[in-house]
């Protein structure tokens, strides 16, 4: 029974870290939807960067570019049935993909914090009958194991935090920029 929960972990594990860099690189090196790689046609003019600015564009003063806004029904959408309700607008420039998160990415932002989530903490669940374990071969093995274990449960709690935000916020169909501008 142990060599079949092992072989199922294991195929477990590829499956979410498939998922995870998948949606890690779309959300990293898509375009988000920034006005200067497209034609837009707006009678406003971005006083920052001097292109098109459509209507609910915002500019991102780390990329220095305006990402553009757009509507709900122009999106495909991906595996939840919350994220139906999904509009797709400039959300943040987000450090940990050194990228806006628009309407091009914020899906696959969404699930790369998803599948992170589900990853770490299955790691956690599936690693914590094992902290006390006697039999460990060597002290040294068992601190990197045990600060595995103690870092992916920190990050299942931080980044599960930041997951359901953000499928709070898409079941209301706002962003975090509407939710901090009070839009």
């Amino acid at each position: 029974m142990h060599q079949i929960l092992t072989s199922l972990d294991f195929y477990f594990g590829i499956f979410v870290n498939l998922h995870m860099m998948f949606n890690y690189f779309n959300a990293s090196f898509r375009d988000p939807g920034f006005t200067s790689s497209r034609s837009y046609m707006s009678s406003r003019t971005c006083q920052k960067c001097f292109f098109p600015k459509p209507i609910g564009a915002h500019h991102c003063s780390i990329c220095s570019k305006c990402v553009v806004q757009m509507g709900k029904d122009q999106i495909s959408l991906d595996i939840l049935s919350i994220m139906r309700s999904l509009k797709n607008l400039l959300d943040h420039h987000c450090p940990w993909i050194n990228n806006c998160v628009g309407h091009f990415n914020r899906r696959y932002f969404f699930n790369f914090c998803l599948w992170t989530t589900i990853g770490c903490g299955y790691f956690s669940l599936t690693a914590y009958p094992y902290l006390r374990w006697a039999e460990w071969p060597s002290r040294r093995i068992y601190k990197r194991f045990d600060s595995a274990f103690w870092l992916c449960t920190l990050i299942t709690l931080a980044l599960g935090a930041l997951t359901g935000y953000h499928a709070i916020l898409i079941s209301k169909d706002q962003t975090t920029l509407e939710v901090i501008t009070g839009q």
